[in-house]
């Protein structure tokens, strides 16, 4: 079975929603940050060092990104990752995408991109999103979506998906 039908297969078992993250979320948010960014040497130095870049880390999101919506990913009703996209200008910005352990390899996070790739194609929107460098496996996910390279630098890769490109 072709990946893409075990992905849908997948989703489909499951009641997968999107709602509008708020402060009752915090603390599933620096969770999902804590699981998913490389803090266990910080969290031995110091839990607050973890706190504080966490704290950074949305601070800088929503203050570039003031329109953008910021989602929680919901499956059976529990919160299970989260999605943030700037949607306010012709090129959209994929913020961050963030699925946790127990829910990767699974189809989620590729059922979000399908989505957000869908309407951006209806509305001939460019998309944006950047990479980890040494995040080999996320590279070949966004290439497989039809992502391009724009910009290599030490730590990240900007890329870029052109509908016209993917038709």
């Amino acid at each position: 079975m072709p990946r893409d039908e075990i992905s849908k297969a997948i989703t489909s078992r499951i009641s997968l929603r999107m709602q509008s993250d708020c402060a009752e979320d915090h603390a599933f948010l620096k969770a999902l940050f804590r699981t998913l960014n490389d803090t266990q040497m910080l969290l031995a130095i110091d839990e607050r060092l973890v706190d504080m870049q966490f704290v950074s880390r949305e601070l800088q999101y929503r203050q570039q990104y003031p329109d953008a919506s910021f989602q929680l990913v919901l499956i059976d009703g529990l919160p299970a990752g989260r999605i943030a996209v700037d949607r306010s200008r012709d090129l959209w910005r994929l913020i961050d995408i963030a699925i946790m352990p127990r829910w990767q390899n699974q189809g989620i996070g590729s059922s979000l991109v399908e989505s957000l790739l869908h309407d951006a194609t209806e509305r001939q929107c460019d998309v944006c999103a950047s990479v980890a460098a040494h995040n080999v496996d996320a590279q070949r996910l966004w290439q497989r979506f039809g992502f391009e390279v724009t910009d290599r630098r030490d730590d990240y890769w900007s890329l870029r998906f052109c509908p016209s490109d993917n038709r």
